[in-house]
């Protein structure tokens, strides 16, 4: 699944804000564990200093070699009324070797058997021990006489980590929601820009290639990137224009010396004296002049609307009776051959637009199904729907290949069976598309080879 740049930036917002709090809790971890433990070694060490000074004032007796046992039962008394009670221990070594004695007393009954084996072999310091499964610190501190040994479980740490770690989880869920939604805003507010952009560009065509993307004030690599295409922009206009000036400046000039051949042809084809040879190369050259006089004439159109130069001069149009004209003069178009056209409906639409126009976008379209039909009907019909007018031209010809159908809206474009036999120069289904968006409607297609085609005009209704 292919994620877009906004919500894989909204993740990696979330997955690095998680890594950088899971850090940031270990680290506190690590810092309440090294204060907690200096505490407790503060603690272990005054208990320590306070048992070496009980061992060298008030049992002084018991550091020589034979020791009292009055006083002894006295010492495990004590250690046991100090250190029952606590979650600590104390272990009192008197002598070295075999001759060694020991006294302990606290919360274990024998804290002595539970020592590590190599315990007694360690330099003195503080160590860390595990005693039936918690964990104790612990201080041994070797004397002339001996050595002691203190050591308190280390549950605070143990206990903060519990409740830090069960916060923790209780925050987790809604840490989650709201690092989602705070990545998805960031992530929205840092790609505006680029939506902006995106829509703007998507709005930049030949026809208003004046326009630009909006300007970025920022001074990183989507300013640099807005800029570029900017200036790209502006060069594609600048090569358009000249295109367009070109195209329309050609056909202008195209158009007079065109009208003249066609005039002194039209002259010559009239005279009686022809033979009929040469009066049938004059009629086939008269039908070639009159398609490059179509051909200037529709170049010439659309470099004007390319240019915004085309006048659409709108007034009420009656729709119903342009359609009756423009079914007329498709009877004309099509009166040898054995095709008919049928008037289904023809509803009484009313339009605002340029009414010459709006009839050479409904010619071209009956202009198409005639050329393409050459035994069958061709069916026109004027609805009002939704509303809009709605002028549809069904006819029984060849049809259009579907990977063609995106295409035939382009200029020069023809299809393959027009290529082969019919005349035409591939601008028609432009203008009239072209007309179609001057007047804010649109124009559908659908079409079967073999079967027909269907052409769909929608215009919305004067007000």
């Amino acid at each position: 699944m292919s994620l877009s740049i906004r919500t894989r930036l909204m993740l990696y917002y979330m997955v690095a804000f998680l890594v950088v709090l899971t850090m940031l809790f270990g680290l506190i971890l690590y810092e309440l564990s090294v204060n907690l433990t200096h505490r407790l070694d503060r603690t272990l060490r005054r208990e320590r200093l306070w048992l070496e000074e009980q061992m060298e004032t008030r049992y002084a007796p018991l550091l020589q070699l034979n020791g009292d046992s009055l006083l002894e039962r006295a010492l495990q008394a004590d250690l046991d009324e100090w250190y029952a009670h606590q979650r600590e221990f104390a272990i009192i070594q008197v002598g070295e070797g075999n001759s060694a004695r020991f006294y302990q007393g606290g919360k274990f009954e024998r804290p002595l058997q539970l020592l590590p084996v190599d315990f007694f072999t360690r330099d003195p310091g503080y160590y860390t021990i595990y005693l039936q499964g918690k964990k104790y610190r612990t201080i041994m501190r070797r004397r002339d006489w001996g050595r002691i040994i203190v050591g308190a479980e280390n549950e605070i740490f143990g206990r903060v980590v519990d409740e830090l770690t069960e916060i923790a989880l209780g925050l987790i869920p809604l840490m989650i929601v709201m690092l989602l939604v705070g990545g998805w805003v960031m992530a929205r507010v840092a790609f505006q820009p680029v939506v902006q952009a995106a829509e703007a560009a998507r709005r930049i065509s030949l026809t208003n290639l004046e326009e630009r993307l909006p300007p970025y004030a920022g001074k990183d690599e989507f300013g640099l990137l807005v800029n570029t295409l900017n200036s790209m922009i502006e060069r594609l206009e600048q090569g358009v224009r000249r295109v367009q000036r070109f195209t329309q400046d050609a056909a202008h000039e195209l158009r007079t010396p065109l009208t003249i051949l066609r005039g002194e042809i039209e002259l010559a084809y009239q005279q009686a004296s022809l033979e009929e040879p040469l009066k049938e190369m004059l009629g086939r050259l008269l039908d070639r002049v009159i398609l490059m006089q179509k051909l200037v004439e529709n170049l010439f159109l659309l470099a004007r609307a390319d240019t915004r130069e085309m006048p659409v001069e709108k007034s009420p149009v009656q729709l119903d009776e342009l359609i009756h004209e423009v079914q007329e003069d498709l009877q004309l178009l099509v009166d040898e051959r054995p095709v008919r056209v049928l008037l289904s409906r023809n509803d009484a639409v009313r339009v605002n637009g340029d009414r010459a126009l709006l009839y050479r976008l409904f010619m071209n379209l009956c202009d198409n199904a005639a050329k393409f039909t050459h035994q069958g009907n061709i069916e026109l019909s004027l609805t009002q729907q939704d509303g809009q007018a709605v002028f549809r031209v069904r006819d029984t010809g060849v049809g259009i290949a579907e990977e063609e159908l995106p295409l035939i809206f382009e200029r020069f474009y023809r299809t393959r069976r027009a290529r082969g036999s019919e005349k035409g120069s591939g601008l028609g289904l432009a203008i009239a598309r072209w007309i179609a968006q001057a007047h804010g409607g649109q124009i559908d297609i659908e079409s079967q080879p073999g079967k027909g085609t269907s052409v769909t005009v929608k215009l919305p209704l004067q007000e």
